[in-house]
């Protein structure tokens, strides 16, 4: 699966740095069944991509953070970003993330929100999202031109 380098989001950038100060969800969370699938990452990613809910629930770990360190479940995260779609998907360096994910929201009536997130597997083989930025935007979401993954 290969990853594309940034858009022209300003965001993004804004993201990364608040990603690189944060630490990703620690893994103090109750014990969790192990998944069959040991590709967990790369399964999100592509039921993130189809917009696959069911799918992304079954790989999430229970313990996940929303801006602030809220602390959310699978179902809340699913929940908020329900009206939105996969933009792209950045490599990350280094700790404390594999990817930083990007959903871009159509808010409706020429709005749209950006949720900026890292994402990495557990010890337990189970995703872990921290959504590190959500910006609310006076301009419509761009239309979706695809999978974020395309060339």
């Amino acid at each position: 699966m290969s990853f594309r380098s940034a858009t022209a989001y300003g965001s993004v950038a804004l993201g990364a740095a608040l990603l690189a100060l944060s630490p990703l969800a620690a893994e103090d969370a109750a014990p969790e069944q192990d998944v069959s699938a040991d590709h967990a990452l790369g399964d999100f990613l592509q039921a993130a991509d189809r917009n696959d809910f069911p799918a992304m629930k079954a790989v999430l770990a229970e313990d996940l953070r929303w801006t602030g360190n809220e602390k959310i479940n699978p179902d809340i995260f699913l929940e908020r970003i329900a009206n939105c779609y996969l933009r792209r998907a950045y490599d990350r360096k280094g700790p404390p993330a594999d990817l930083i994910a990007a959903w871009m929201c159509d808010e409706g009536q020429g709005k749209s929100r950006v949720v900026l997130g890292s994402i990495a597997e557990n010890t337990q083989g189970r995703v872990l999202v921290a959504v590190t930025l959500e910006q609310k935007n006076d301009r419509p979401a761009p239309p979706r031109t695809g999978s974020a993954f395309a060339e």
